[in-house]
């Protein structure tokens, strides 16, 4: 879902920029889309969608071995899936996080217009990352690393 966010971000700030006519008087070109600044906020923000997807991806698949394998491999494999999801859902929040941020950066004052309501992509994600809060899959994976302490295998903890 999150990653979901991060997508519909990359739209809206593409979207956004194209719609602007006027750029900053201290700006290097007549429209923000010219702009190099504004070209490479865009560019950061679709960088950390196609990273998010990815991170999803790659802890879909490690979610994937662990449903499918059997025997005495099964304990490891869903261990390992449940730190993959961990690090995943901690990932994803935390680029959703700056992506939200980013998106004000390519519009300046416009982008905060009530009826633009851009600030949602930040407050779903934020909403969605609340449910299941980042500090503990952070404290599971400190300890797995540190101590060996087995975290829960729900892919979900």
């Amino acid at each position: 879902m999150v990653a979901g966010i991060l997508r519909t971000i990359t739209a809206d700030a593409v979207d956004l920029v194209r719609g602007r006519r006027r750029n900053y008087y201290h700006g290097s070109s007549d429209e923000p889309r010219h702009e190099p600044a504004v070209q490479s906020i865009v560019g950061q923000i679709s960088v950390n969608s196609h990273a998010a997807d990815a991170i999803v991806a790659s802890a879909a698949q490690s979610l994937e071995r662990a449903r499918d394998t059997e025997g005495p491999g099964r304990d490891e494999a869903l261990l390992q899936a449940s730190l993959d999801a961990a690090r995943a859902k901690i990932s994803v929040d935390e680029l959703a996080a700056r992506t939200g941020w980013l998106m004000f950066e390519t519009g300046g004052a416009t982008s905060v217009r009530t009826g633009l309501n851009l600030d949602r992509h930040w407050r779903n994600a934020r909403t969605l990352a609340s449910h299941n809060p980042d500090s503990y899959k952070l404290r599971y994976l400190g300890d797995y690393l540190l101590n060996g302490a087995t975290p829960p295998t729900g892919s979900f903890f």
